[in-house]
């Protein structure tokens, strides 16, 4: 079993995009797209033992990213998972997220690739690896 990041986006472009960016840095890692929030939930109620990251946007339709973050960072099933929200808008957003909430990072839309490609290079270092522990 390989270890997943998960990733929702609404935007097709942008998660195109955030395909590309894992595809690229991040190969040995497989990846499950989804493209609002409550398919992204559905997937997190399911078997998590082999997700290691979810990054998210905040702005989807039904659940965004922040409650997402705010239902399930804290639970103790996702005590290995980390979270990050790709978000557009005010910095508080993420702010909030990563404060109040527990993501484990915030990145802002429009920023360069290098800031997304070190927070998750960060979150990984920091989540339970699940195929090296087998």
């Amino acid at each position: 079993m390989k270890d997943k990041i998960l990733y929702a986006e609404d935007k097709e472009t942008l998660r195109e995009y955030i395909r590309i960016v894992l595809e690229t840095y991040f190969p040995e890692l497989e990846k499950e797209s989804f493209q609002d929030g409550n398919s992204l939930e559905e997937r997190l109620k399911g078997n998590l033992e082999d997700v290691r990251l979810v990054i998210t946007d905040n702005g989807m339709p039904g659940k965004n990213g922040s409650e997402i973050i705010k239902t399930y960072a804290k639970r103790p099933e996702f005590k290995d998972v980390r979270f990050i929200l790709y978000y557009g808008g005010e910095p508080f957003t993420g702010e909030q997220a990563v404060k109040n909430y527990g993501a484990y990072a915030s990145v802002l839309k429009g920023t360069k690739p290098e800031e997304l490609i070190g927070k998750i290079r960060e979150a990984l270092n920091y989540s339970k690896p699940i195929t090296s522990s087998q």
